[in-house]
């Protein structure tokens, strides 16, 4: 998955204030196990799953959809 410059940079300046750290490092010091949901090494997310890309897609070009639905565990299959 890509992030774009400004997505990028609300992440990195969320990581610098010292108020974020903090209250990151008490939800982890309580117990709280914070995981990769997409990417689970047990099972991923779209595992098993097949989608099938027909019509336009707004967002994404159909090779970069189809790389995130495998990238995801899913198996895409292209229609034209």
């Amino acid at each position: 998955m890509k992030l774009g410059p400004e997505t990028a940079a609300s992440i990195n300046d969320f990581f610098k204030q010292d108020r974020n750290r903090e209250a990151l490092k008490r939800l982890a010091d309580a117990g709280l196990k914070i995981e990769d949901v997409l990417k689970r090494k047990d099972k991923m997310l779209l595992e098993g799953k097949v989608f099938v890309f027909t019509g336009k897609l707004n967002d994404y070009s159909r090779s970069e959809a189809s790389r995130l639905v495998e990238s995801l565990g899913g198996e895409p299959l292209l229609r034209m």
